[in-house]
């Protein structure tokens, strides 16, 4: 794909109980260099709304469905819009892109539709799934992986026109959405950089570089604010919080529990220590990249992720050297 060209990809589905599963979507569209667009153009939705979004459809490359368990708000025909966004593409001889849940039983009743919609919803999905290849899903976390294994697929079979410099609509409106995505775009595509490519590092080469440290806390009793700043190695770092990753950490945790430590170098006692966020962005970034720490991602009671880090084999064999040349 040339870097100057990127694919708008429509993003058709029901939307109150769809809303975790657009947002994994149009991120895992964005990290591949795409443009997704959908109904966050458009809250609203009625018969006028929907002649505009075909000149959506119209301008978007490919065609991504995501069906649940809900059949969708119906125009004055008693079809749903998401079906008549299908129909439309299907019409325009896009290539579609289709995610159907099949376990439907275990969503929350507020997600699933019954009696008369129920049986418009299976008509749809029979109508969807009948000479075309879908992917099955049973809950968000499924969705990514799906989405980019079918875009990679369809776009290297079907390479399609692509936006390229200069050939915008000059629609105002298309046109600022567009360029706010593209600037999440950039910024994710950083960030998968620097989070994926772990195993192009070797070891901490330069352990002994220092970087500057700097943060406030509250310190002493009665507690009164402060500021703290020190000049740390990589290595110090490591040493400080290496033995606390052993079991997963949040960022927030192991923010505080560094800045803790550093602030202690100075005050005896210290209440609610905090590293700068952008220092904090650093080392999270820069220990990740070189291998010590890495990414995983754990739900918590509520069934919502969170990323948390802990030490990988080769941080803890660092880990064990620093020790050792530290008793020598």
């Amino acid at each position: 794909m040339s870097l100057n060209k990127k694919y708008q990809v429509f993003v058709s589905s029901t939307y109150t109980d769809l809303k975790e599963e657009r947002r994994k979507v149009i991120q895992t569209l964005m990290e591949m260099d795409c443009i997704p667009a959908g109904m966050e153009l458009f809250p609203a939705m009625d018969d006028e709304q929907f002649n505009f979004i075909k000149s959506v459809i119209d301008d978007s490359d490919y065609y991504l469905l995501i069906i649940g368990g809900r059949y969708g708000s119906l125009n004055q025909e008693g079809i749903s819009y998401t079906e008549k966004e299908y129909d439309y593409a299907i019409e325009k001889g896009m290539k579609v892109l289709a995610f159907v849940n099949d376990n439907i039983e275990n969503l929350p009743s507020k997600n699933v539709d019954y009696g008369d919609l129920k049986q418009k919803l299976d008509d749809f999905k029979n109508k969807v799934c009948t000479g075309r290849l879908v992917k099955f899903w049973k809950n968000a976390r499924d969705l990514p992986a799906l989405v980019a294994l079918s875009l990679n697929k369809i776009r290297t079979v079907y390479p399609a026109v692509g936006w390229s410099r200069g050939s915008f609509s000059s629609n105002t409106e298309l046109l600022s959405e567009i360029n706010d995505l593209r600037k999440e775009n950039e910024k994710l595509k950083k960030q998968l950089i620097d989070y994926n490519n772990v195993e192009n590092f070797g070891n901490l080469s330069n352990g002994n570089d220092t970087i500057e440290l700097f943060g406030t806390c509250k310190h002493g009793y009665p507690s009164v604010s402060a500021e703290w700043k020190v000049q740390v190695s990589w290595n110090e770092i490591i040493e400080l919080i290496g033995a606390k990753l052993f079991v997963a950490k949040t960022r927030q945790s192991i923010n505080a529990t560094l800045s803790r430590l550093l602030a202690q170098k100075f005050y005896d006692i210290v209440h609610s220590a905090k590293l700068d966020l952008s220092i904090s962005n650093k080392i999270e970034l820069q220990l990740t990249a070189l291998g010590v720490i890495k990414r995983v991602i754990t739900n918590d009671r509520g069934g919502h992720e969170i990323i948390k880090f802990i030490i990988t084999t080769q941080g803890e064999k660092l880990l064990n050297e620093l020790t050792l040349e530290t008793k020598k």
